[in-house]
């Protein structure tokens, strides 16, 4: 009986766990479009095309697990996320990096991926 119910806990991991695995690390064109139409450009005011000076990010990453919609999106300054991406990649190891939060004083107090 035991055996059995490892056997069964073996199986259902293999059909569980791949999808984990496989967890969305990619935001959609579709989602970020959304947001723009929802959230104009900071610097134009448009709700689409290029937005100068500043990117769309996710509030929660997604290599985090957080969702890909537009409630955990902002717009980010490039400065700031030229710093999320330094911090990350000095401060992580590089199966982590971009998947933390943290404040960075080297740009103004941004919010970093990099710490809880």
């Amino acid at each position: 009986m035991r055996r059995r119910a490892m056997l069964f806990l073996a199986a259902l991991a293999f059909v569980v766990l791949p999808p984990i695995a496989n967890a969305k690390t990619e935001q959609s064109r579709e989602t970020t479009r959304e947001f723009q139409l929802e959230h104009p450009c900071p610097s134009t005011g448009k709700r689409y095309g290029a937005c100068p000076g500043y990117v769309k990010d996710h509030v929660d990453p997604l290599c985090n697990g957080g969702p890909d919609a537009v409630a955990n999106m902002q717009w980010q300054t490039i400065d700031d996320a030229k710093c999320e991406r330094t911090m990350g990649a000095v401060d992580l190891p590089s199966e982590a990096k971009g998947c933390h939060r943290m404040i960075c004083p080297e740009c103004n107090g941004a919010r970093m991926k990099g710490a809880l």
